[in-house]
This record gives structure tokens, C-alpha cells and sequence, in this order.
């Protein structure tokens, strides 16, 4: 908790991303719009999120134990991502930037790639994938003894779960509809079994992985290698399946706002099909037309046209009891 290193390039990337997002909020406000403060709170917070795993503990001991580089791992791709999504960085891009640039955006957060790789039932499926190329492929030996390679990963990591994020959270301009989010919690109940097949390989494994990197790491008096690994297993079986239950509540959140949007928009098209039926029904000479005729010709319209169908009321009760 109290050990501290420096990480410059890191250090780089949060300034740029504070600042970039500094200068749109005040373009947004120079044009009259506002922006809510909530959004830049998670934004900052996001920032601060990966500070603190690449400054402090998490990065000072990363590259001496593997449950610590494992944990940051996790941190980097399924929790500083979706603080960074929920600042909404495209729609303040969308709103910020000049408007051709502004359309180019719009565009390719539109294109087929981001919207396949942000799609809420094909991003989380992207985490274990991630994960057993990390620690079972060349991957981990040359980010632990290369320092570019490890910067590399820290900002591809950022890029890729901001993207699966964005997809689980939603941009601000939510096209998906109630169908697409139920099936999407359907997928992450069996994407909760894949992400846990990483974590127990590697907690089972009986030889180590990148043996001559933790072979000479580990010396006598600390904590063995193999341990140190089982420790890591543990840890990314635990936190990726415990990650995923925030993730499926968002998820779960989404479908049921989208679900009262579209039973706002279902009544309103309702509305607009009872008022045209009302507006283009034929007028009747009340004063000629025999008892009852008006309303057997025209139908009262202050309730829905479900309820005043003959053809829907068939063998209904109470029109059983207006037939006796």
C-alpha cells in the first residue's frame, strides 16, 4: 500500500485524456450546451483509476509477483474502461469537435468494426480471449522483460475494455432494441463459464508460466513461484467472474430502460393510429340514423382500438354480455 513507481508514458496518456476532455466540456459550454458533471466525475475517475494501478502498489511489485501484475491486468480491462465509458467521450466528441470531424466520428462509430466489437453480446466474450492470450502465449515474457512491451499492453488494454464498455453502458445514443439486451443477458450468463476457464488452468497448472522470468524473480526466503502462481490463478478466477456481475446489471439496466422507451413509443403510435381512424371515420346524420346505429357504425375512441375491435372482442365476457 505504500510502495510507489514512476510511469511516465502512463502518466503521459492520463494528462492527455484529463485535458482532451477538459478542452470538449469547454466547447460544449461555449456553444450553449451543457454537460453533466456526473459524466466528468467518471471520467476523472477513470483517470485516477489507472494512476493508481500503474503508479502505486499494483505497478511497483508487477513485474516481482504475478498476482499483482494479474490484478492489474484485471484493473486496466474491466474496471478503469468502464469509468472511462460512463464519461460518454464519444457524445462529448460528437458535440465538442468541428463538424465535419465531428461526422467522421459519428461514422465510424457507426461502422460495422466498433459496432461488432461494441456490441453487448460480443465484447464480453472478447475477455477471455484476452486473458488466456496474456498469460498462456509469448505475451506475458515479453511485457515483463521489455518496458515497451509493457506500456504497450497497459494502453491496449484501456483501448479494448473501453470499447467492450461502451458497448455494456451505452454511448448516450442507444440504438439497440429490448430484444437485442435480452439476448445480450442471455450471452453473459453463459460468457460467466468462459471467463472462468483462464483463472482455474492457471491456478491447476503444476509448471510455471514464463518459467525462467519467475525461475530467476523468486529467490528463497520469499514467495515460491509456483505459489505465487496459484495465487495469480485465484485471483483472476475470482475477480473476472466477480467483474462480470457489475457488468450484467448494467446490462440488465439497459434493457429495462430501452423496454419503457419503447412502450412509450408502442403508445404514441397507438395514439396516432386511434386519432387518424377517429379523423377519417364517416360522419353519421345522428338525427335520421336509428337507436344505436351511431354507435355500432362509429366506434368510441377514448379507449384503445384492442378494446373496440368486434373481431378482437369475439367470445370475450363482456361482449358475451352485450350479445345476451
Amino acid at each position: 500500500m505504500t510502495s510507489w513507481t514512476w510511469d511516465g508514458p502512463t502518466v503521459a496518456l492520463a494528462v492527455a485524456l484529463a485535458t482532451g476532455y477538459g478542452w470538449g466540456i469547454a466547447r460544449v459550454r461555449s456553444r450553449g450546451l451543457r454537460w453533466a458533471v456526473r459524466r466528468a466525475a467518471a471520467w476523472l475517475a477513470g483517470i485516477a483509476s489507472l494512476l493508481l494501478v500503474t503508479l502505486g502498489g499494483l505497478g511497483a511489485h508487477a513485474h516481482t509477483l504475478l498476482w499483482v501484475y494479474t490484478v492489474q491486468v484485471l484493473v486496466l480491462l474491466l474496471g478503469t474502461p468502464v469509468l472511462l465509458a460512463y464519461g460518454r467521450p464519444l457524445a462529448l466528441a460528437a458535440d465538442a469537435l468541428p463538424e465535419r470531424v465531428a461526422a467522421r466520428v459519428l461514422n465510424a462509430r457507426a461502422g460495422l468494426t466498433l459496432r461488432l466489437a461494441s456490441n453487448p453480446a460480443v465484447g464480453p466474450l472478447v475477455v477471455p480471449v484476452v486473458l488466456a492470450v496474456i498469460f498462456f502465449s509469448p505475451v506475458l515474457t515479453v511485457t515483463l522483460e521489455h518496458s515497451w512491451a509493457y506500456y504497450l499492453l497497459q494502453f491496449a488494454l484501456v483501448g479494448i475494455g473501453l470499447v467492450i464498455a461502451i458497448g455494456l453502458v451505452g454511448d448516450g445514443a442507444e440504438r439497440d432494441s429490448s430484444f437485442a439486451l435480452a439476448a445480450t443477458v442471455a450471452i453473459a450468463f453463459i460468457e460467466l463459464l468462459f471467463d472462468a476457464i483462464p483463472g482455474i488452468v492457471l491456478r491447476l497448472r503444476t509448471h510455471l508460466v514464463a518459467t525462467a522470468y519467475w525461475t530467476r524473480v523468486h529467490h528463497s526466503g520469499r514467495l515460491s513461484a509456483l505459489t505465487d502462481q496459484q495465487h495469480a490463478g485465484a485471483a483472476l478466477w475470482f475477480i473476472a467472474e466477480f467483474a462480470d456481475l457489475p457488468f450484467l446489471l448494467i446490462v440488465i439496466r439497459r434493457w429495462i430502460r430501452v423496454d419503457q422507451l419503447d412502450a412509450v413509443r408502442i403508445d404514441r403510435e397507438l395514439d396516432a393510429v386511434r386519432i387518424d381512424r377517429a379523423r377519417d371515420a364517416p360522419e353519421i346524420d345522428r338525427a335520421t340514423a336509428p337507436s344505436g346505429a351511431a354507435s355500432a357504425e362509429v366506434p368510441e375512441f377514448t379507449t384503445p382500438w384492442w378494446e373496440t375491435d368486434p373481431t378482437r372482442l369475439r367470445g370475450h365476457p363482456i361482449q358475451r354480455e352485450q350479445q345476451d
